[in-house]
């Protein structure tokens, strides 16, 4: 049997986590042990009326503290694709993007 001692992920990579109720969480990784992920900044995909967009994961919990994700709740885990990073960056870093077509009133 082979046994995977290392990381295919390093600190600080955003990645994607699809747990088995179907739901896909951006997070930023920080490191894993033999049954778990320890992330921070946990988000949920979701679909509004606007489009994509992310929703938290934790609703009453501290969101600046790690959270430890049981690795048998993971169907896959993948670092986030480049075009979904740009929104993760807008919801953690207090940074929002505007775009050409976004009108802004203030």
């Amino acid at each position: 049997m082979l046994i995977n001692t290392g990381s295919s992920f390093s600190n600080g990579d955003i990645i994607t986590i699809k747990n088995i109720l179907g739901e896909e969480i951006m997070c930023t990784f920080l490191k894993e042990d033999d049954t778990h992920y320890t992330i921070k900044d946990a988000y949920a995909l979701a679909m509004s009326e606007a489009g994509m967009d992310l929703l938290a994961v934790v609703f009453s919990g501290d969101l600046e503290g790690e959270i430890r994700f049981q690795k048998t709740h993971a169907l896959w885990t993948v670092k986030t694709a480049e075009r979904f990073l740009q929104g993760y960056a807008s919801k953690t870093g207090g940074i929002h993007v505007v775009t050409p077509d976004k009108k802004i009133i203030i």
